[in-house]
């Protein structure tokens, strides 16, 4: 159905929508919903939430629209009941749970929106197409097998023990068009759910320097608390799920082994982990992205702590900037990042840590190499006009009823 327009309507879902999300799947369908506006009518359904621990209501239900997507906001029925979650969510780490217990467990980790899907059950007729963002939220599990003829889906997956759960082999098998962020997960999720080989196809995200806005005077004092310092930095949510509370330890132990006291971890994103408090650890919160961009010309290595990623938009942020990696080894899409491109090192244990960051920060020359090979590889790999062009296929040849499982990436 066109809109008034005369463009194709187009629903992107997720369970989270705005500018400033600490959230790697959240800023990924933000930047593709408004590039797609160039195409399309875009619409986002998601919830009235901002924060992913609580689902607590903040925004207003109902209509709005950000950067010239129209957004469509929906109430969270409760908040989130951390402890009732765990209660469930703890045990599948030693048994398989029954489908009551699964659907129960995606209740509880929520954004529990039944508004949301009943919308999209009244509404489905009214879109050509429908973008569905993450696998493991109540808003994807329950709307995407409404409207699956007519869906894409963005799993952004990592091998985790809730990717076993039953309740997904069918929402993964029944999908016509996935879309990867990378050949890693591509592979993950075939072994997983036994998927054809050409099902899908990688896509990803085009990665370049945004518009850092004007100056920000929080960046001098900033600056001058860096100079003379070599400078390790970490960009994102600042929490035990992206392996932050290994790498403090870490750091910490490395300091400790090699008496430096002229090396800084940074830590840049909200924060829910506890921080030492320590002289040679500095948790900034959130920054502007003039502070952000300035502090990727200034370090000296951008670290990716996390296990579990799809893509990380921040390694590939630090490689565009020509900043060396250091990465968790048992993620293999960053390890695939580090190979394809030669930009970093990985670690799996401390000993990996130290040696590796020995390397890295004795050796400005190699820092220099594996700089400036990485944002060759940035720029090589993850180009919008090519992820433009893919998100235009898919969505065109859903309009047309293309089948989908043929594609290639």
């Amino acid at each position: 159905m066109k809109a008034a327009s005369g463009k194709h309507r187009i629903a992107f879902v997720i369970q989270r929508y705005g500018e400033g999300l600490t959230g790697g799947a959240e800023a990924e369908c933000r930047q593709i919903a408004e590039r797609m506006t160039r195409y399309y009518e875009v619409e986002v359904l998601t919830t009235t939430a901002l924060d992913h621990l609580s689902w607590r209501n903040v925004l207003p239900a109902g209509r709005s629209e950000l950067n010239g997507v129209a957004v469509c906001r929906f109430p969270s029925e409760a908040e989130r009941n951390l402890a009732g979650f765990h209660r469930i969510y703890d045990r599948i780490f030693l048994t398989q749970l029954t489908p009551e217990e699964e659907h129960e467990m995606l209740r509880q980790q929520g954004p529990h929106c039944p508004k949301l899907i009943q919308y999209l059950h009244d509404c489905r007729e009214d879109y050509d197409a429908f973008v569905f963002f993450t696998y493991m939220y109540y808003p994807t599990c329950l709307g995407l097998p409404l409207v699956k003829s007519k869906a894409a889906f963005v799993p952004t997956a990592h091998d985790e023990t809730a990717l076993y759960m039953h309740l997904l082999d069918e929402l993964f098998r029944q999908t016509p068009h996935l879309l990867f962020n990378s050949h890693e997960e591509r592979h993950l999720l075939q072994r997983r759910f036994n998927l054809p080989g050409n099902v899908g196809r990688v896509v990803g995200l085009g990665v370049e320097a945004a518009d850092p806005g004007p100056p920000d005077p929080a960046w001098e004092p900033l600056a001058e608390r860096l100079r003379g310092h070599q400078v390790l930095m970490y960009l994102g949510r600042v929490e035990n799920g992206k392996g932050c509370d290994e790498l403090v330890d870490f750091f910490l132990r490395y300091r400790d082994q090699v008496s430096r006291e002229d090396l800084l971890l940074m830590l840049v994103g909200k924060r829910t982990l506890p921080i030492p408090d320590h002289p040679q650890i500095l948790p900034t919160g959130h920054v502007s992205e003039y502070v952000k961009q300035q502090l990727l010309r200034t370090v000296d290595v951008v670290v990716a702590s996390s296990p579990y990623e799809s893509l990380s938009l921040a390694a590939l942020e630090g490689l565009l900037f020509e900043r060396p990696l250091l990465v968790n080894g048992r993620s293999p899409v960053l390890v695939g990042h580090c190979l394809r491109s030669n930009g970093g090192l990985w670690y799996r244990d401390f000993e990996d840590f130290s040696e590796a960051l020995s390397v890295l920060l004795d050796s400005p020359e190699l820092r220099q190499r594996m700089g400036a090979q990485g944002r060759q590889y940035v720029q090589t790999n993850f180009r919008w006009e090519d992820v433009e062009r893919a998100y235009r296929e898919v969505l065109d040849g859903i309009i047309s009823g293309s089948p989908g499982n043929g594609q290639r990436g």
